[in-house]
């Protein structure tokens, strides 16, 4: 199968709908029905070659200023990175510090899986034991959705990088190498809302400022890409650091085994954002879909968290059901479950 080869300065082309797959969770469920989403770390991953392979060791592309930048950003302390760089010179493909720093990166990078198909029998089984649901999120604002969401989570230190040794509060900062990417980031944030932004190391930025900042971000650390599937991992071939001047995006984060082309994976990248939690607007949420296995009381549970947030009426609630030996899904009477739900409460509050 024939790997498609993507530009460094590509603009994403998202479906209209995205869908995300849920195990029943007390202690998410509420997150997530408000709209939150989690940007995992490849490490923890289920698929050990994820975004995991051996990577070559291309330092001799980068400067030692580009390269204490790039190492800062991962974590590294000041202190520290002179020999680091020192080491990586020196070292070969499968050395300790090639290993080491791309850990560092893989730790820092964070991508949301997500799916085109959301009526796939192995995913409701693999990912939700048919007792679970599966969120169908509107794409139509979602990039800048999450960039607003990750600007709350970023540490102080790091906002220091990237607007002193990054120059992030630049007006079109990479206009010349990232053209499209820019152009698309004027559209992206023309609506840009300040008021929702609480990260206290931001607030006192002008709105400019501000706009340039949340911009290069999307420019430099989001991407949106199908994931790509080969029965030949060997000829992906990674490197360590992403080399700007190479037409080709590095494919380590987004090329799998055809053996999982039945998901129809999209992935959102944020570059730093591993491991993180991102808030982004409830009213990005379409449809809940119910695993065909759910319990009445699960069900309840869910309809109560969604009439909770005064959201319910936006959005729409529906449940795989099985008919002609497939897989097939029915709009919920939510009238009759909330009066089911209404029944079960006043019958536990008889206990």
């Amino acid at each position: 199968m024939k790997i498609i080869e993507h530009t460094i300065d590509d603009i994403e082309i998202i479906p209209k709908s995205l869908f995300k797959y849920y195990k029943f969770d007390t202690k998410y469920n509420k997150k997530r029905l408000k709209g939150e989403v989690f940007f995992s770390s490849p490490l923890k991953f289920n698929d050990p070659f994820d975004s995991q392979l051996d990577v070559e060791n291309n330092h001799e592309k980068f400067t030692d200023e580009w390269l204490f930048k790039k190492l800062f950003e991962l974590g590294y302390e000041e202190i520290e990175i002179k020999s680091k760089i020192k080491d990586l010179r020196k070292a070969n493909k499968g050395d300790n510090v090639v290993i080491e720093i791309q850990k560092k990166q893989l730790e820092n990078c964070g991508i949301l899986c997500l799916s085109e198909n959301y009526i796939s029998p192995l995913m409701w089984a693999y990912y939700t034991n048919n007792e679970g649901y599966c969120i169908e999120y509107d794409t139509k604002n979602i990039l800048q959705d999450i960039i607003v969401g990750f600007l709350d989570e970023i540490p102080p230190y790091l906002i220091d990088h990237l607007i002193n040794r990054k120059n992030y509060c630049e007006q079109k900062r990479d206009y010349k190498d990232k053209p499209e990417r820019t152009k698309n980031a004027d559209n992206l944030f023309s609506n840009f809302n300040f008021r929702n932004i609480k990260n206290n190391k931001l607030i006192d930025m002008s709105k400019d400022e501000l706009l340039y900042f949340a911009q290069n971000l999307y420019v430099k650390r989001l991407w949106g890409r199908n994931v790509e599937y080969t029965n030949d991992l060997g000829s992906v071939v990674p490197t360590l650091f992403m080399d700007k001047n190479n037409p080709i995006v590095n494919k380590k984060y987004y090329t799998k085994l055809t053996s999982w082309q039945h998901e129809k994976e999209y992935r959102l990248i944020l570059s730093l954002g591993g491991n993180k939690s991102i808030k982004i607007p409830s009213k990005t949420i379409k449809r809940v879909i119910l695993g065909s296995n759910i319990s009445n009381e699960n069900i309840c549970s869910l309809l109560s968290i969604l009439n909770s947030e005064n959201s319910q009426e936006n959005i729409s609630i529906c449940q795989i059901i099985i008919r002609n030996n497939d897989f097939d899904i029915s709009a919920l009477d939510l009238s009759d479950m909330l009066e089911k739900y209404n029944k079960l409460i006043k019958s536990f509050k008889g206990l």
